[in-house]
């Protein structure tokens, strides 16, 4: 069993930076070339509990292969997104107008340009009635965590 077991694209600067660290230090290193190999779904599930991230943590969205891939090719009939906190900036509204998302939901947590308020495709909620409710339990000693059951 190797000490160090890298997964590494070849693509990937900061992957070609740490096998290079990894061979100068001659350490004794498994490489995994996980473009030309299929990972186990366990053994990626074991890898991001370890690290502990989230399967979307570890796409690499400035790839054209994620580019590429549209949703509905899956069998996705409609897309929609939710964002609890949405800061749009740059190009973000032009992009999401012109996407396969049909309805962007956004929380007022904070204030919505006329821009984002007038994209076809974005609908906002409110979370003043959340937020008044959970003001109200912890000025009462009532279970906030109750409100996501």
């Amino acid at each position: 069993m190797s000490a160090f077991k890298i997964f590494h694209n070849s693509r990937c600067s900061k992957s070609r930076q740490a096998l290079q660290i990894l061979q100068d230090s001659n350490c004794d290193i498994e490489i995994i070339n996980y473009l030309e190999t299929d990972l186990d779904v366990s053994l990626i599930k074991d890898v991001l509990k370890k690290l502990s991230l989230k399967p979307r943590d570890i796409l690499r969205t400035s790839e054209q292969d994620y580019k590429d891939n549209n949703l509905k090719e899956f069998g996705a009939k409609e897309i929609y997104s939710y964002i609890a906190h949405g800061v749009l900036s740059g190009e973000a509204l032009s992009k999401i107008e012109n996407s396969a998302i049909k309805e962007l939901v956004l929380t007022d947590s904070i204030h919505a340009s006329n821009e984002v308020k007038n994209t076809k495709n974005i609908r906002h909620i409110s979370i003043a009635p959340l937020m008044g409710e959970a003001i109200k339990r912890i000025n009462s000693d009532s279970s906030v965590s109750a409100l996501f059951d």
